[in-house]
């Protein structure tokens, strides 16, 4: 897919150095969506429903969270060294406005977060888990994830791929 960003959507590109470990982000309410597919895509992601865009930017600060939303009001905030506006239009186009920003692709580890708390995952045999799930997926699949802090299992459905490469299409 071709991509039309908008001019001036990720603030002071370049600027950023990639890190050694992983980036995390901060995001706000705008940005709902984005947020799971970066929960995805393997990146700790802190979500705030009712912050106010001066705290917002005072977690991001002190956290080292980078802060991403689609708010106007970061642009007249230059205390706001980590955050990045990104569009309002599609979730890929807002993924591609962070990898302008930071290069994501040598973190990228798909299917290592609980999408519902953003915990990491941690292997569990499968004779643990057989009344959390149903039959059919009990029979086909042999590995399992759990969220140790909400307890949702996780198998690799077929779907996976598909996912991936849906989100980073323009990699």
């Amino acid at each position: 897919m071709a991509s039309m960003r908008p001019q001036g959507l990720a603030r002071k590109p370049g600027l950023v150095n990639p890190r050694i470990q992983a980036p995390t982000f901060l995001c706000d309410s705008t940005v709902g969506a984005l947020s799971r597919a970066l929960m995805i895509l393997g990146f700790d992601v802190a979500f705030s429903y009712d912050n106010t865009i001066n705290q917002l930017i005072r977690e991001s600060n002190i956290s080292g969270r980078f802060l991403i939303t689609t708010s106007h009001e970061i642009d007249e905030r230059p205390i706001a060294r980590n955050a990045i506006r990104v569009p309002q239009e599609c979730t890929e186009l807002q993924l591609e406005c962070i990898q302008a920003r930071i290069p994501l692709t040598s973190w990228i580890a798909p299917f290592t977060r609980c999408i519902r708390c953003n915990e990491s995952l941690r292997e569990i045999r499968k004779d643990r888990i057989r009344e959390m799930v149903p039959p059919y997926i009990w029979d086909t699949y042999s590995r399992f994830l759990i969220c140790p802090d909400c307890g949702h299992v996780y198998w690799p459905g077929s779907h996976r791929e598909g996912m991936v490469d849906a989100l980073m299409s323009d990699e």
